[in-house]
């Protein structure tokens, strides 16, 4: 089996593990928001949505690069397609 697939059933037994271990319920608030819910499900909603924002934040920092390595790339080509100009020896 892949190992990706051994961690991931792993790490979902470890929050199954987390979320019967602690039931209680809280409530929550942020800014307009009231939320009751229990602590495991709140904790790990949050972690999801910090994972979220950090992948989007990587991704987009790809893109940036992705776009720079390729406006290079192409101002290269259109060094290397100009014809050279003679050298002239004195």
């Amino acid at each position: 089996m892949n190992r990706i697939y051994l961690l991931t059933i792993f790490l979902l037994v470890i929050a199954l593990i987390f979320a019967f271990q602690n039931p209680n319920s809280i409530d929550m608030k942020f800014l307009f928001w009231h939320l009751n819910g229990p602590l495991s499900l709140i904790i790990i909603v949050s972690f999801f949505i910090g994972f979220a924002g950090g992948m989007c934040l990587l991704g987009y920092k790809l893109w940036r690069r992705s776009s720079e390595i390729k406006a290079l790339s192409k101002k290269l080509t259109e060094q290397q397609n100009l014809p050279s100009a003679p050298v002239s020896k004195s």
